[in-house]
């Protein structure tokens, strides 16, 4: 069986954020913006670590839209 999200973050990375409430999982994603900000731009692999967090919250907040899950109630 393939899997429907092929990149590198870890499935309990993705148990977790699929069971953080939405405005948790945008903080989550917010916090990783700025720690992101505060590494070394000069090293790949905290921005591809980076990349793989946004994409991870990305895609759940895309399942959330299509299965009518998205509360905004910010």
């Amino acid at each position: 069986m393939t899997n429907c999200f092929p990149y590198l973050v870890d499935n309990t990375l993705m148990e977790q954020i699929k069971n953080l409430p939405t405005e948790e999982l945008l903080d989550f994603w917010e916090e990783t913006q700025f720690l992101d900000d505060q590494l070394d731009q000069g090293e790949g692999s905290s921005l591809m670590l980076n990349l793989e967090y946004e994409r991870a919250v990305l895609y759940e907040l895309q399942i959330r839209k299509w299965t009518g899950k998205l509360s905004l109630d910010l």
